[in-house]
């Protein structure tokens, strides 16, 4: 087999992108002639031939063949994991993964105090790699599982309409059991997740104070505690990310789901026994049964024959209307026009009672409160407060001047 460099590996990449994405979307085995299919489907002008690209699928570790049959291929998991990536199609990793990931932090935290111990400083650079390369993987796992969580949610509501409550329920109490609820119990309930790093932390800190006057491996040191910081800091929030999105999902959908299956049940039970044995008015504590909107026919006929023989009398007169204050009324319109006509006006209550004599008090302080307001120029107290007269009653209140709008 030739040596897969990487300027051939990604050269072929680029120039393939469409056919990659393809395969990669089938997500399942693909037969020979289905991949010659796809091959041919998005082959250029002066493309080589299907077979030269096939070869070069399996020569440069894109495709291999797969485990269960020999004429059929799959995508190799490192290139599916790129690709992961790149088209942001995110893989959950199990909960059984990343307690692996934490027994290999483990195993490597107790393995850099040995080296740190006997002075092998290159075995303390490479168990210092696998430290960093596992707290990576940890972390970009706990990423890909909030993507994906949150991503899931995003199509349970968006496919209320298209798919039942049941449906929705069960990818949704999928992902709460086999990776919120497990992983839960490893970061709020047994905290072996903190424990672990924990122990990692004071060894990073341990071995630098050990080996202060190495700075090659202090710096090593540094970037590890960095990552194990940043670690730390992203998977307590991809966590709690996921909790805010999916928990109120998952109890909505559980109780309509519920709901859901219980009426079924019932108007099952009903179909089958007859609806007496639903025992709705024990359930239900139904103390009254009512018909509503039904009228006896003997009460009916009986209204009907008192109909017939009914007589009208003769109508009644219509009563006068009573003048009322209609008389004393005080049409805006026309006081705002007398307004006009005498501003300024030194004294508004004087003159509104000698210009309408004949108004009530009501119409009186109705009008004062709409010259009060400013409706028709703006006014200010003048002098102390005097007595008024209505028709009916006596009024002390401040004299009200007038004054007319300037322009």
């Amino acid at each position: 087999m030739p040596e897969i460099t990487p300027a051939r590996f990604f050269r072929f990449a680029a120039e393939h992108n469409a056919l990659l994405a393809d395969v990669y979307y089938r997500r399942d085995l693909i037969s020979e002639a289905d991949l010659f299919k796809l091959i041919r489907s998005n082959a250029q002008p002066g493309s080589p031939s299907a077979q030269h690209v096939l070869e070069q699928l399996i020569a440069l570790g894109f495709m291999e063949s797969a485990a269960s049959a020999s004429a059929e291929f799959e995508m190799t998991r490192h290139v599916a994991g790129l690709l992961d990536v790149l088209l942001r199609q995110h893989r959950l990793t199990s909960v059984q993964v990343i307690q692996a990931y934490v027994d290999t932090i483990q195993t490597a935290s107790s393995e850099l105090v040995e080296t740190v111990n006997t002075d092998h400083g290159a075995q303390t650079v490479r168990v210092l790699n696998e430290l960093s390369d596992s707290i990576e993987r940890l972390r970009q796992d706990s990423r890909n599982n909030r993507d994906a969580i949150i991503a899931a949610a995003v199509r349970a509501k968006v496919n209320a309409e298209q798919a039942s409550v049941q449906e929705r329920f069960a990818e949704i109490n999928r992902l709460w059991k086999h990776y919120i609820v497990p992983l839960r119990d490893m970061v709020d309930e047994s905290k072996v997740l903190d424990s672990s790093l924990d122990k990692l932390e004071r060894n990073l800190e341990w071995s630098r104070t050990e080996l202060e006057s190495d700075p090659a491996l202090t710096r090593e040191i540094d970037g590890a505690q960095a990552r194990l910081l940043r670690m730390r800091r992203e998977v307590s929030r991809d966590f709690h990310e996921s909790i805010r999105e999916i928990s109120p999902l998952y109890h909505d959908l559980r109780r309509d789901t519920r709901l859901v299956r219980g009426a079924a049940l019932f108007l099952d039970r009903a179909d089958r026994q007859g609806h007496r044995a639903l025992t709705l008015d024990f359930r239900m504590a139904l103390s009254v049964w009512r018909r509503e909107g039904r009228v006896n026919d003997e009460e009916l006929r009986a209204y009907l024959y008192q109909m017939r023989d009914y007589v009208p009398g003769e109508r009644a007169p219509l009563a006068h209307a009573a003048d009322g204050e209609t008389s004393s009324y005080i049409e805006p319109g026309v006081l705002e026009q007398r307004i006009r006509r005498h501003l300024p006006i030194a004294d508004a209550w004087a003159w509104v009672l000698t210009e309408f004599p004949e108004a009530s008090t009501a119409q009186i302080l109705r009008t004062m409160a709409r010259i009060l307001r400013g409706d028709h120029g703006p006014t200010r107290q003048a002098g102390r407060p005097r007595s008024y007269r209505t028709l009916t009653h006596e009024i002390t209140a401040y004299p009200l001047e007038v004054v007319a709008h300037h322009d």
